[in-house]
Protein backbone atom coordinates (compact mmCIF):
# COMPACT_ATOMS: atom_id res chain seq x y z
CA UNK A 1 0.00 0.00 0.00
CA UNK A 2 1.42 3.38 -1.03
CA UNK A 3 0.03 6.51 0.59
CA UNK A 4 0.55 9.85 -1.12
CA UNK A 5 2.11 12.58 1.00
CA UNK A 6 -0.78 15.03 0.79
CA UNK A 7 -2.40 17.22 3.40
CA UNK A 8 -5.20 15.38 5.18
CA UNK A 9 -8.58 16.91 4.35
CA UNK A 10 -12.26 16.04 4.34
CA UNK A 11 -12.06 14.23 0.98
CA UNK A 12 -10.39 10.83 0.76
CA UNK A 13 -9.69 8.85 -2.39
CA UNK A 14 -9.08 5.11 -2.07
CA UNK A 15 -7.92 3.65 -5.36
CA UNK A 16 -6.07 0.59 -6.65
CA UNK A 17 -6.58 -3.08 -7.44
CA UNK A 18 -5.87 -4.35 -3.92
CA UNK A 19 -9.54 -4.69 -3.07
CA UNK A 20 -8.88 -6.66 0.12
CA UNK A 21 -7.08 -3.84 1.89
CA UNK A 22 -9.20 -1.14 0.24
CA UNK A 23 -12.37 -2.64 1.69
CA UNK A 24 -10.70 -3.07 5.07
CA UNK A 25 -9.73 0.60 5.04
CA UNK A 26 -13.27 1.78 4.29
CA UNK A 27 -14.67 -0.54 6.98
CA UNK A 28 -12.25 0.92 9.53
CA UNK A 29 -13.21 4.45 8.50
CA UNK A 30 -16.92 3.68 8.86
CA UNK A 31 -16.33 2.22 12.31
CA UNK A 32 -14.37 5.31 13.32
CA UNK A 33 -16.73 8.00 12.00
CA UNK A 34 -20.18 6.44 12.06
CA UNK A 35 -20.38 2.94 13.61
CA UNK A 36 -24.18 3.22 13.88
CA UNK A 37 -24.38 4.13 10.15
CA UNK A 38 -27.12 6.68 10.77
CA UNK A 39 -25.08 9.49 9.20
CA UNK A 40 -23.65 7.52 6.26
CA UNK A 41 -24.77 7.74 2.63
CA UNK A 42 -23.48 5.32 -0.02
CA UNK A 43 -23.80 5.90 -3.77
CA UNK A 44 -23.20 3.35 -6.53
CA UNK A 45 -23.26 4.00 -10.28
CA UNK A 46 -25.16 5.23 -12.17
CA UNK A 47 -24.74 8.42 -10.18
CA UNK A 48 -27.15 11.27 -9.49
CA UNK A 49 -24.84 14.26 -8.99
CA UNK A 50 -27.57 16.34 -7.41
CA UNK A 51 -28.29 13.60 -4.85
CA UNK A 52 -24.58 13.37 -4.08
CA UNK A 53 -24.37 17.16 -3.70
CA UNK A 54 -27.34 17.10 -1.34
CA UNK A 55 -25.83 14.34 0.81
CA UNK A 56 -22.48 16.13 1.01
CA UNK A 57 -24.11 19.37 2.17
CA UNK A 58 -26.41 17.73 4.73
CA UNK A 59 -25.16 18.15 8.32
CA UNK A 60 -24.57 15.14 10.54
CA UNK A 61 -26.80 14.38 13.51
CA UNK A 62 -26.06 16.33 16.69
CA UNK A 63 -22.97 17.90 15.20
CA UNK A 64 -21.42 14.60 14.10
CA UNK A 65 -19.50 14.16 10.86
CA UNK A 66 -21.53 13.02 7.87
CA UNK A 67 -19.89 10.23 5.91
CA UNK A 68 -20.56 10.08 2.17
CA UNK A 69 -19.14 7.15 0.20
CA UNK A 70 -19.28 7.18 -3.60
CA UNK A 71 -18.15 4.16 -5.60
CA UNK A 72 -16.65 4.43 -9.10
CA UNK A 73 -17.62 8.09 -9.54
CA UNK A 74 -14.32 9.20 -11.05
CA UNK A 75 -13.60 6.17 -13.21
CA UNK A 76 -17.09 6.24 -14.70
CA UNK A 77 -16.84 9.98 -15.37
CA UNK A 78 -13.34 9.84 -16.83
CA UNK A 79 -14.19 6.89 -19.09
CA UNK A 80 -17.20 8.76 -20.41
CA UNK A 81 -15.10 11.87 -21.14
CA UNK A 82 -11.86 10.18 -22.20
CA UNK A 83 -9.78 10.75 -19.06
CA UNK A 84 -11.17 14.17 -18.14
CA UNK A 85 -13.63 15.22 -15.47
CA UNK A 86 -16.73 17.35 -15.80
CA UNK A 87 -16.51 20.83 -14.24
CA UNK A 88 -19.77 20.35 -12.36
CA UNK A 89 -18.35 17.23 -10.74
CA UNK A 90 -15.15 19.03 -9.77
CA UNK A 91 -17.22 21.88 -8.30
CA UNK A 92 -19.12 19.44 -6.08
CA UNK A 93 -15.89 17.92 -4.81
CA UNK A 94 -14.15 21.27 -4.32
CA UNK A 95 -17.01 22.66 -2.19
CA UNK A 96 -17.31 19.76 0.25
CA UNK A 97 -17.99 21.35 3.69
CA UNK A 98 -15.91 20.63 6.79
CA UNK A 99 -18.86 18.81 8.39
CA UNK A 100 -18.67 16.05 5.76
CA UNK A 101 -16.10 13.35 5.11
CA UNK A 102 -16.37 12.39 1.45
CA UNK A 103 -14.79 9.07 0.46
CA UNK A 104 -14.32 8.13 -3.20
CA UNK A 105 -13.75 4.43 -3.92
CA UNK A 106 -12.17 3.39 -7.21
CA UNK A 107 -11.46 -0.31 -7.93
CA UNK A 108 -8.70 0.39 -10.45
CA UNK A 109 -5.84 2.87 -10.39
CA UNK A 110 -7.02 6.11 -11.96
CA UNK A 111 -5.56 7.74 -15.04
CA UNK A 112 -2.78 10.15 -14.06
CA UNK A 113 -4.56 13.01 -15.85
CA UNK A 114 -7.61 12.50 -13.67
CA UNK A 115 -5.51 12.54 -10.50
CA UNK A 116 -3.68 15.66 -11.67
CA UNK A 117 -6.97 17.48 -12.30
CA UNK A 118 -8.24 16.47 -8.88
CA UNK A 119 -5.12 17.62 -7.04
CA UNK A 120 -5.16 20.96 -8.82
CA UNK A 121 -8.75 21.69 -7.79
CA UNK A 122 -8.65 19.96 -4.40
CA UNK A 123 -5.20 20.57 -2.88
CA UNK A 124 -6.15 18.99 0.47
CA UNK A 125 -7.25 15.72 -1.15
CA UNK A 126 -6.00 12.62 0.67
CA UNK A 127 -5.05 9.86 -1.75
CA UNK A 128 -4.27 6.26 -0.84
CA UNK A 129 -3.29 3.81 -3.56
CA UNK A 130 -3.80 0.17 -2.60
CA UNK A 131 -1.40 -1.67 -4.87
CA UNK A 132 -0.97 -5.42 -5.11
CA UNK A 133 2.46 -6.68 -3.98
CA UNK A 134 4.41 -9.13 -6.11
CA UNK A 135 7.61 -11.14 -5.79
CA UNK A 136 9.54 -10.51 -2.59
CA UNK A 137 7.05 -7.79 -1.60
CA UNK A 138 4.26 -10.38 -1.70
CA UNK A 139 6.23 -12.74 0.54
CA UNK A 140 6.75 -9.90 3.04
CA UNK A 141 3.02 -9.16 2.82
CA UNK A 142 2.22 -12.78 3.75
CA UNK A 143 4.55 -12.62 6.77
CA UNK A 144 2.99 -9.34 7.94
CA UNK A 145 -0.54 -10.53 7.23
CA UNK A 146 -0.06 -13.58 9.46
CA UNK A 147 0.42 -11.20 12.37
CA UNK A 148 -3.23 -10.10 12.00
CA UNK A 149 -4.13 -13.61 13.15
CA UNK A 150 -1.63 -13.55 16.03
CA UNK A 151 0.57 -15.99 14.13
CA UNK A 152 4.02 -16.15 12.60
CA UNK A 153 5.05 -17.85 9.38
CA UNK A 154 8.53 -18.82 8.24
CA UNK A 155 9.85 -17.32 4.98
CA UNK A 156 9.99 -20.79 3.44
CA UNK A 157 6.39 -21.50 4.44
CA UNK A 158 5.32 -18.12 3.03
CA UNK A 159 6.96 -18.97 -0.30
CA UNK A 160 5.29 -22.37 -0.46
CA UNK A 161 1.92 -20.81 0.40
CA UNK A 162 2.20 -18.31 -2.45
CA UNK A 163 3.42 -21.04 -4.82
CA UNK A 164 0.37 -23.15 -3.97
CA UNK A 165 -2.24 -20.39 -4.17
CA UNK A 166 -0.92 -18.13 -6.96
CA UNK A 167 2.53 -19.10 -8.25
CA UNK A 168 2.55 -16.22 -10.73
CA UNK A 169 2.70 -13.89 -7.72
CA UNK A 170 6.31 -14.94 -7.10
CA UNK A 171 7.34 -13.08 -10.24
CA UNK A 172 8.26 -9.43 -10.01
CA UNK A 173 6.13 -6.76 -11.68
CA UNK A 174 8.76 -6.15 -14.33
CA UNK A 175 8.17 -8.28 -17.38
CA UNK A 176 5.01 -9.84 -15.95
CA UNK A 177 2.03 -10.32 -18.21
CA UNK A 178 -0.43 -8.80 -15.77
CA UNK A 179 -1.97 -11.67 -13.80
CA UNK A 180 -2.48 -10.56 -10.20
CA UNK A 181 -1.94 -12.57 -7.00
CA UNK A 182 -5.09 -13.71 -5.19
CA UNK A 183 -4.77 -11.76 -1.93
CA UNK A 184 -8.23 -12.79 -0.73
CA UNK A 185 -7.45 -16.49 -0.91
CA UNK A 186 -4.01 -15.96 0.63
CA UNK A 187 -5.68 -14.18 3.53
CA UNK A 188 -8.25 -16.97 3.92
CA UNK A 189 -5.54 -19.61 3.93
CA UNK A 190 -3.55 -17.67 6.54
CA UNK A 191 -6.60 -17.49 8.81
CA UNK A 192 -7.07 -21.26 8.48
CA UNK A 193 -3.38 -21.99 9.04
CA UNK A 194 -3.21 -19.73 12.12
CA UNK A 195 -6.02 -21.70 13.72
CA UNK A 196 -4.43 -25.02 12.78
CA UNK A 197 -1.11 -23.86 14.26
CA UNK A 198 -2.52 -23.56 17.78
CA UNK A 199 -1.24 -23.36 20.47
CA UNK A 200 2.17 -22.22 19.18
CA UNK A 201 0.61 -20.19 16.32
CA UNK A 202 3.70 -20.70 14.18
CA UNK A 203 2.87 -21.68 10.61
CA UNK A 204 5.44 -24.12 9.33
CA UNK A 205 6.29 -25.29 5.85
CA UNK A 206 4.99 -28.77 6.72
CA UNK A 207 1.63 -27.32 7.81
CA UNK A 208 1.27 -25.39 4.56
CA UNK A 209 2.01 -28.49 2.52
CA UNK A 210 -0.50 -30.47 4.57
CA UNK A 211 -3.45 -28.05 4.52
CA UNK A 212 -3.16 -25.88 1.39
CA UNK A 213 -4.12 -27.48 -1.89
CA UNK A 214 -2.12 -26.23 -4.85
CA UNK A 215 -4.03 -24.34 -7.49
CA UNK A 216 -4.94 -26.68 -10.31
CA UNK A 217 -7.35 -25.82 -13.11
CA UNK A 218 -9.96 -28.40 -12.08
CA UNK A 219 -12.66 -26.37 -13.81
CA UNK A 220 -10.44 -24.91 -16.52
CA UNK A 221 -8.91 -28.09 -17.94
CA UNK A 222 -12.16 -29.53 -19.27
CA UNK A 223 -13.20 -26.14 -20.63
CA UNK A 224 -9.85 -25.38 -22.24
CA UNK A 225 -9.55 -28.87 -23.67
CA UNK A 226 -12.96 -28.37 -25.25
CA UNK A 227 -11.80 -25.02 -26.61
CA UNK A 228 -8.68 -26.56 -28.13
CA UNK A 229 -10.91 -29.16 -29.81
CA UNK A 230 -13.03 -26.28 -31.19
CA UNK A 231 -15.94 -27.81 -29.27
CA UNK A 232 -18.33 -24.92 -28.70
CA UNK A 233 -20.96 -27.17 -27.14
CA UNK A 234 -18.34 -28.50 -24.73
CA UNK A 235 -17.25 -25.01 -23.71
CA UNK A 236 -20.81 -23.90 -23.04
CA UNK A 237 -21.55 -27.15 -21.22
CA UNK A 238 -18.55 -26.82 -18.89
CA UNK A 239 -19.23 -23.18 -17.99
CA UNK A 240 -22.94 -23.78 -17.47
CA UNK A 241 -22.20 -26.87 -15.37
CA UNK A 242 -19.89 -24.91 -13.06
CA UNK A 243 -22.34 -22.03 -12.80
CA UNK A 244 -25.12 -24.50 -11.94
CA UNK A 245 -22.87 -25.97 -9.25
CA UNK A 246 -22.52 -22.52 -7.70
CA UNK A 247 -19.02 -21.71 -8.95
CA UNK A 248 -18.72 -17.90 -9.02
CA UNK A 249 -18.32 -16.73 -12.64
CA UNK A 250 -15.52 -14.42 -11.50
CA UNK A 251 -13.57 -17.48 -10.36
CA UNK A 252 -14.07 -19.16 -13.73
CA UNK A 253 -12.92 -16.00 -15.46
CA UNK A 254 -9.81 -15.80 -13.30
CA UNK A 255 -9.03 -19.46 -13.87
CA UNK A 256 -9.35 -19.23 -17.65
CA UNK A 257 -7.22 -16.08 -17.75
CA UNK A 258 -4.66 -17.80 -15.50
CA UNK A 259 -4.34 -20.71 -17.88
CA UNK A 260 -4.15 -18.54 -20.98
CA UNK A 261 -1.54 -16.35 -19.26
CA UNK A 262 0.45 -19.52 -18.63
CA UNK A 263 0.19 -20.42 -22.32
CA UNK A 264 1.52 -16.95 -23.16
CA UNK A 265 4.44 -17.39 -20.77
CA UNK A 266 5.22 -20.82 -22.25
CA UNK A 267 5.28 -19.42 -25.78
CA UNK A 268 7.47 -16.49 -24.72
CA UNK A 269 9.99 -18.80 -22.99
CA UNK A 270 10.23 -21.06 -26.02
CA UNK A 271 12.41 -24.14 -25.59
CA UNK A 272 13.43 -23.02 -22.09
CA UNK A 273 9.82 -22.92 -20.83
CA UNK A 274 10.05 -25.88 -18.46
CA UNK A 275 13.14 -24.59 -16.65
CA UNK A 276 12.12 -20.93 -16.61
CA UNK A 277 8.56 -21.46 -15.39
CA UNK A 278 9.44 -24.14 -12.87
CA UNK A 279 11.78 -21.63 -11.21
CA UNK A 280 8.82 -19.22 -11.00
CA UNK A 281 6.95 -21.73 -8.84
CA UNK A 282 4.68 -23.39 -11.41
CA UNK A 283 4.24 -27.07 -10.68
CA UNK A 284 5.62 -29.79 -12.94
CA UNK A 285 2.11 -31.20 -13.36
CA UNK A 286 0.73 -27.98 -14.74
CA UNK A 287 3.70 -27.56 -17.05
CA UNK A 288 3.30 -31.07 -18.48
CA UNK A 289 -0.18 -30.11 -19.67
CA UNK A 290 0.49 -26.45 -20.50
CA UNK A 291 3.57 -26.74 -22.70
CA UNK A 292 2.08 -28.89 -25.49
CA UNK A 293 -1.26 -27.07 -25.27
CA UNK A 294 0.40 -23.66 -25.55
CA UNK A 295 2.29 -24.71 -28.65
CA UNK A 296 -0.98 -25.70 -30.34
CA UNK A 297 -2.59 -22.36 -29.52
CA UNK A 298 -2.44 -19.79 -32.37
CA UNK A 299 -0.76 -16.55 -31.27
CA UNK A 300 -3.47 -14.30 -32.67
CA UNK A 301 -6.24 -16.25 -30.97
CA UNK A 302 -4.40 -16.33 -27.64
CA UNK A 303 -3.79 -12.58 -27.59
CA UNK A 304 -7.33 -11.81 -28.75
CA UNK A 305 -8.90 -13.96 -26.06
CA UNK A 306 -6.74 -12.52 -23.29
CA UNK A 307 -7.53 -8.95 -24.34
CA UNK A 308 -11.29 -9.60 -24.36
CA UNK A 309 -11.21 -11.46 -21.04
CA UNK A 310 -9.17 -8.70 -19.40
CA UNK A 311 -11.70 -6.16 -20.63
CA UNK A 312 -14.49 -8.28 -19.14
CA UNK A 313 -12.62 -8.40 -15.83
CA UNK A 314 -12.14 -4.60 -15.88
CA UNK A 315 -15.80 -4.03 -16.73
CA UNK A 316 -16.86 -6.24 -13.81
CA UNK A 317 -14.84 -4.03 -11.45
CA UNK A 318 -16.36 -0.81 -12.78
CA UNK A 319 -20.02 -1.82 -12.61
CA UNK A 320 -22.60 -4.61 -12.67
CA UNK A 321 -21.71 -7.11 -15.40
CA UNK A 322 -23.00 -10.61 -16.15
CA UNK A 323 -19.58 -12.29 -16.12
CA UNK A 324 -20.98 -15.75 -16.92
CA UNK A 325 -22.77 -14.49 -20.03
CA UNK A 326 -19.67 -12.56 -21.03
CA UNK A 327 -17.52 -15.68 -20.79
CA UNK A 328 -19.92 -17.66 -22.94
CA UNK A 329 -20.06 -14.89 -25.51
CA UNK A 330 -16.29 -14.34 -25.77
CA UNK A 331 -15.30 -18.00 -25.86
CA UNK A 332 -18.21 -18.98 -28.07
CA UNK A 333 -17.43 -16.30 -30.62
CA UNK A 334 -13.72 -17.20 -30.63
CA UNK A 335 -14.45 -20.87 -31.25
CA UNK A 336 -16.97 -20.15 -34.00
CA UNK A 337 -14.40 -18.03 -35.82
CA UNK A 338 -11.80 -20.81 -35.76
CA UNK A 339 -14.05 -23.62 -36.97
Amino acid sequence: MITASLTTGMITLFTGENQLELHEAIHALRQELDPSEIATSVFDPPHDLQAIRGAIRSPGFFGSTRLVIVRRLLSAASMARRSSLDESLLDILATCPETTRLVLLEPVTLDTRVLTALKQRIPNLEVTVFSIPRGQALLRWVVQRAERYQATISPQAAEHLVAAVCPWGLQSTEGNSGLQPDLVRLDQELAKLATAALPERHITDALVRQLVAAVEPEHGWALLNAFERHDLAGIIREIEHELDQGTPPERLLAQIVTQLELYLQVRAAGQHAETALASAGISAGRLRHAIPAARRFPDALLHSLLEQLRQLDLASKLGPVDVGAGLLSILGTAVSRTT
